[in-house]
C-alpha cells in the first residue's frame, strides 16, 4: 500500500486441526504482496488455547524467522480482548482481521486491501451477501442464522449495508483500537459497524465467498442451541441501537406508547 502498510491479525483458539495449514497459505499470500512492494505483517493472538496450537504457532514462527508476531492469553478471553491484545502488537495504520479456519480465502485480503485504496474508507466489509458475494458449504441451521441476523441488520439502515456479523473485514488502525478499548453492546463485530456508521466514518462492502472447510463441517458444532439463541440476543440489541439512532422520535413514542 502507498499509505505505510497494513498488518493481518489472526485471532486463534484451539485451531490445531487447521492452524498449519492456514498459516502457510495466509504466509504463501502476504509473500506475493510483499513482492508487489507492500509492506504487511502477520500477527496472530492465541487466545488461551489448550490442545497443540501454541506450539504450531511457535514452530511456525521458528521456520520463518520474522514473518509472525504471536501474542498469548493465558485463557480464553474472546475475540474482543484477542482483537485488543492484537491491536498493541500493530505498526501499520490499517488492519485486516482473519479468521483462522479460512473460512474466507486468503485471496480476500488483497481484495480488501484494493477496496482500502480505492475508497478511503475507514472501515471495509468482507460480504457474502453483497451483490456478487456467496455463501457454499455452511451447515442449514447456521446458514439461516447468518442470514437472518445480517437481513436484519441491514433492514435496519435501509439495505445499504449487506453483512453486519462477519469478522473478515479491513480497519483504520485507530478505529480498531476505539472499538476494542470502548464498552461495546451485543454482537461485536455487528456493533463495530453501527457505532463506525454513527460516527460517520466510511463503511463499504466487497463481495466475497464464505465457504466452510471440510474439517469445520465435519465438527460438531461449536455453537449449542443455547449460545445461538444468546447471539440472537446479542444481535437484537445491535438492531434496537440501530433503529434508535436512526428513527429516534419514532422510538421514543413507541416507547411513551408501550
Amino acid at each position: 500500500m502507498k499509505t505505510g502498510g497494513l498488518s493481518v491479525l489472526v485471532p486463534v483458539f484451539n485451531e490445531a486441526a487447521l492452524l498449519e495449514d492456514t498459516l502457510l497459505r495466509v504466509h504463501r499470500h502476504l509473500e506475493t504482496l510483499r513482492a508487489c512492494g507492500t509492506h504487511v505483517e502477520l500477527i496472530a493472538v492465541d487466545d488461551g488455547s489448550i490442545d497443540a496450537t501454541p506450539a504450531i504457532l511457535a514452530a511456525f514462527a521458528g521456520r520463518h524467522p520474522g514473518c509472525l508476531t504471536i501474542r498469548t492469553h493465558a485463557r480464553n478471553q474472546g475475540l474482543k480482548a484477542a482483537l485488543r491484545t492484537g491491536c498493541l502488537a500493530v505498526q501499520t495504520p490499517y488492519t485486516i482481521v482473519l479468521d483462522s479456519d479460512l473460512s474466507y480465502a486468503p485471496e480476500t485480503i488483497a481484495a480488501l486491501m484494493r477496496a482500502l485504496e480505492a475508497s478511503g474508507a475507514s472501515l471495509v466489509l468482507a460480504s457474502p451477501y453483497a451483490a456478487g458475494g456467496r455463501v457454499s458449504e455452511v451447515p442449514p441451521l447456521r446458514r439461516a442464522a447468518s442470514w437472518g441476523a445480517n437481513w436484519l441488520l441491514s433492514m435496519c439502515v435501509g439495505g445499504r449495508i449487506k453483512t453486519f456479523t462477519a469478522m473478515v473485514r479491513a480497519y483504520e488502525t485507530v478505529l480498531l483500537q476505539r472499538a476494542v478499548t470502548a464498552e461495546s453492546r451485543g454482537e461485536f463485530n455487528a456493533w463495530v459497524v453501527a457505532e463506525a456508521l454513527r460516527e460517520g466514518a466510511s463503511v463499504v462492502e466487497v463481495p466475497a465467498h464464505l465457504s466452510w472447510p471440510a474439517s469445520r463441517r465435519l465438527e460438531v458444532s461449536r455453537l449449542s442451541a443455547t449460545k445461538l439463541l444468546s447471539r440472537a440476543a446479542d444481535v437484537m440489541v445491535v438492531a434496537y441501537q440501530l433503529l434508535l439512532r436512526s428513527r429516534p422520535a419514532a422510538v421514543a413514542q413507541r416507547r411513551r406508547h408501550a
